[in-house]
């Protein structure tokens, strides 16, 4: 009987700490909930698809606004569709501060980045790791597919076309992030 009072509080207590990590997919997976990014101090999260109202609300009112995003403090820029959400990027500034929701931040390195997102369906070049997923078919498109199939995909299409993006210093380490939907890089509206 003692045994198995000591089993169950064991397995509670592996459950409670595994519930406790960052909120991430596995590796070489993708979803509309990998376009998030997170406060670190007070886990305040802003994703793809939320209201320009309810990001502000967590960001603050914008330090610059512009057709085609918006700035604000902490090295955030958000893009916005319709006053949702369509475009996230994260600078220098924002190191420490923000993090994807997979913990991903400005100043890690590259391998980091392969370690929280895989390294099966990365398009990797010099400066730069983009992965971008097709929701819709639930596949990953490798670089040259999306190069050329991108602008022939219909407006639906392109918003379930799931896009991050992380560019990196010479010493191999992030300068700067985007998570955005295709349709944001060829349309802007």
């Amino acid at each position: 009987m003692r045994v198995n009072f000591f089993l169950i509080v064991l397995l509670l207590l592996l459950t409670l700490i595994g519930c406790s990590g960052k909120e991430y997919s596995e590796p070489d997976t993708l979803s509309k909930e990998d376009l998030c990014i997170i406060k670190i101090e007070d886990s305040k999260k802003v994703c793809y698809g939320m209201s320009k109202e309810d990001t502000e609300e967590i960001l603050g009112a914008a330090l610059v606004e512009d057709s085609f995003y918006n700035d604000y403090d902490f090295g955030v820029r958000v893009g916005y569709r319709e006053d949702l959400v369509a475009f996230i990027f994260l600078n220098y500034q924002s190191k420490d501060i923000y993090q994807t929701s997979r913990g991903a931040q400005v100043g890690m390195s590259r391998e980091d980045i392969k370690n929280l997102y895989g390294s099966k369906y990365v398009n990797e070049l010099d400066y730069e790791l983009r992965y971008a997923f097709d929701s819709n078919n639930n596949i990953f498109l490798d670089y040259e597919m999306r190069n050329n199939n991108l602008e022939s995909l219909n407006i639906e299409d392109m918003e379930k076309t799931y896009i991050t993006h992380f560019s990196f210093l010479d010493d191999d380490t992030i300068e700067f992030l985007s998570l955005l939907d295709a349709r944001y890089i060829f349309n802007w509206n």
